[in-house]
């Protein structure tokens, strides 16, 4: 069973990082989300779907720890034509 601080962990970090995806899309330059306990990433421009993809994953870590079924974040796949 998951601990109320492992719980609120998770939904700090999907705050922060659903507002870090907010700013990058609106344009600011760079965006950086804190992981933890000495652990920084920035973003830049460029990279918003590597932030989507952490989203997800956040998402479904907490998921997991309440106890809910969510499914894997979907990928786009290229088909050739």
């Amino acid at each position: 069973m998951a601990t109320a601080s492992e719980i609120a962990d998770l939904q700090t970090k999907i705050a922060e990082a659903k507002d870090a995806l907010h700013k990058l899309l609106l344009g600011d330059k760079e965006t950086q989300v804190n992981f933890g306990t000495n652990r920084l990433t920035q973003w830049a421009t460029a990279k918003p779907a590597d932030l989507r993809a952490y989203i997800a994953q956040l998402e479904s870590d907490l998921a997991r720890l309440l106890g809910k079924a969510r499914r894997g974040p979907i990928y786009p796949v290229g088909f050739p034509r």
